[in-house]
């Protein structure tokens, strides 16, 4: 009986510590095979979260630009009509968008989206700063302040463009090509 549970001639107690090997050996590798499919499971859930994250703020920024925007161009719009009312919900519109861009990270940003942001937060709070007198003032003239305001929306508009390349809207790069383009062609050679 001996002879068929141990062939090679080792005792039990040389089989206990060859099993008592094998099994750490198989349990070192088990545990290296863990940490390793631990880690994995680690970065890929940090560069998820990473993307997630550049998502969030490329929606964050690009609908504060849309809302700069739109808010400069109905500040112009309400000078147009001369309609101080209007002048006021424009403001109120500005306002949030400035408060809606508090929630963005700005050191999040992909270097070739800080200045455009930072610009467009500028455009708001100067649209802001020259609204307020309209509505508080009836004597100002809605005018000069449509042509201010048509200004300023074009400086917006343009940065919000920047804004969007920045976040790979390839339309808004093709324009920004399109313009440099036909700027120059309109320089003078030399």
């Amino acid at each position: 009986m001996y002879q068929l549970c141990f062939p090679s001639g080792l005792t039990s107690e040389q089989w206990a510590a060859w099993v008592q090997a094998i099994g750490s050996i198989a349990a070192i590798i088990a545990a290296i095979w863990i940490a390793s499919r631990q880690h994995r499971i680690a970065v890929s859930e940090a560069k998820r979260e990473r993307a997630e994250r550049a998502a969030r703020t490329a929606r964050l920024c690009t609908t504060f630009g849309d809302q700069v925007v739109e808010g400069i161009k109905d500040m112009a719009e309400a000078c147009a009509g001369q309609s101080r009312k209007f002048v006021g919900l424009a403001l109120s519109r500005l306002r949030e968008a400035v408060e809606y861009s508090r929630s963005v990270d700005v050191n999040a940003l992909p270097p070739d989206a800080i200045q455009p942001f930072l610009f467009l937060r500028i455009f708001a709070a100067h649209a802001i700063s020259n609204g307020e007198p309209i509505v508080a003032s009836p004597m100002l003239q809605f005018r000069q302040a449509e042509q201010d305001f048509d200004a300023i929306g074009e400086d917006a508009s343009g940065m919000n463009l920047i804004l969007a390349a920045a976040f790979g809207d390839e339309s808004a790069r093709r324009e920004i090509k399109e313009e440099e383009k036909a700027l120059a062609e309109m320089q003078p050679t030399k």
